[in-house]
């Protein structure tokens, strides 16, 4: 390596200077920090300076990059057990990567049990299988943890119950829970981040955590118990992904807020609806919309798409914060050509307008087919009664009044 070169070239040169062993303490810790493990532990032939701080690093990566150094995984094993064993105070943070398969594994737990012992705070564990590597008593018992990291392991403990009082970060991905007779309960009181990816059995995880969680990041676990988070107030970060919706054959009522300007909430929002079947009230709430989203006006105006959407049981549909644009317009033309069964639609304006303006959303409106429009006594609620729909006077479906913004048409 040439730094390495270069810094021998100064310390054993013909000018006699150890220039680099005069560098502060600091200066030099922070070289030896960035440089991978294998090369941090050659630095300790420059000087008697240098000699022991490879071996204090608080931070040991033996990471994918740290492989480069190991052609098998017999001299991974013997290099790591050296590096622990000539390690000298606290292991701040430990990264482990296991690239090959191994029918034991048992010199991992014996590394985990020394650095848990070492008052690690952030652990990241990488395993090549997640069948066989089962997690370790030592690291759910570690007090000193703030960030834990697992891919592809086993959860399979002798107790239910885990507590983690200090953890902030936790991220569990491919991780699979072993069927028991009770929950894996965790309890994480001070937890800030979570990400739970690809995940199996977590129908049998029960995670206890505090108002303090601000980011929940769930993807690929269609078994778990949304419930648990429910009274997490201080969230400003929810991602959810869904592989597959429903069928939702039991829902009946349907409430959205839409931001018609973004084609992706637009389409998934299409393909929740379509999910419902037995859908017969239908509520969105249009958030933005404007007539600059060509994307979304190309998707809502595709034939397709109203092939697509069949709501055969649905009878009532109520739109808010309706602005008149061509999104809007586009989206509520889908719903009357894809709904058979409509009795009624209440579309209300984000302002009250007047008589003159309701007639012209009242005639963009009605010049599609099977549709007679009638005005409402209320100035900003415009109701649409489909030429087979039922009895008006048994089928009132009312809106909230909501005041907005300057009204657009």
């Amino acid at each position: 390596m040439n730094v390495l070169s270069n810094a021998k070239r100064v310390v054993g040169g013909g000018e006699g200077e150890d220039r680099i062993s005069k560098l502060p303490g600091n200066v030099m810790n922070r070289i030896v920090e960035l440089l991978p493990v294998e090369d941090a532990a050659k630095t300790s032939i420059f000087s008697k300076k240098w000699r022991y701080i490879w071996a204090r690093l608080p931070n040991l990566w033996l990471n994918r990059a740290f492989w480069i150094y190991c052609t098998t995984q017999q001299i991974f094993r013997e290099r790591v057990n050296t590096i622990l064993l000539q390690h000298l105070g606290d292991i701040e943070k430990f990264h482990l990567v296991e690239s090959v398969r191994s029918s034991s594994y048992a010199h991992t737990d014996r590394w985990l049990v020394y650095v848990t012992r070492k008052g690690v705070k952030e652990l990241c564990l990488y395993m090549p299988d997640n069948r066989t590597y089962k997690v370790p008593s030592c690291v759910l018992n570690c007090p000193t943890l703030t960030y834990l990291e697992l891919f592809k392991c086993l959860f399979k403990l002798l107790k239910s119950f885990v507590a983690f009082h200090h953890l902030i970060n936790l991220r569990l991905q491919r991780i699979t829970f072993v069927p028991t007779t009770e929950f894996y309960v965790i309890d994480c009181p001070l937890l800030v981040n979570l990400a739970l990816l690809d995940c199996r059995g977590t129908q049998y995880l029960n995670i206890i955590v505090s108002s303090q969680l601000e980011h929940l990041v769930v993807h690929g676990c269609p078994y778990l118990d949304l419930n648990l988070f429910m009274n997490c107030k201080g969230l400003r970060k929810l991602q959810l992904e869904i592989d597959k919706w429903g069928p939702f054959a039991s829902l009946q009522k349907l409430s959205l807020g839409i931001d018609l300007r973004k084609l992706h909430q637009t389409t998934c929002s299409l393909q929740l609806i379509k999910s419902c079947p037995n859908l017969r009230i239908l509520q969105i709430s249009v958030y933005t919309s404007g007539d600059n989203a060509e994307a979304v006006l190309k998707y809502l105006d595709r034939p397709i798409t109203c092939l697509d959407l069949r709501l055969n049981n649905l009878k009532y549909v109520a739109i808010n914060c309706y602005e008149c644009s061509k999104t809007e317009l586009f989206f509520t033309k889908l719903l009357f050509a894809c709904v058979p069964s409509l009795v009624r639609m209440c579309i209300e304006q984000k302002k009250a307008i007047d008589s003159r303006e309701e007639s012209k959303i009242i005639k963009k409106l009605s010049c599609w087919r099977r549709l007679k429009v009638a005005k409402k006594e209320k100035k900003n609620v415009c109701s649409m009664e489909s030429v087979n729909g039922g009895n008006s006077s048994n089928s009132q479906f009312g809106v909230e009044k909501l005041v907005g913004t300057n009204y657009k048409y």
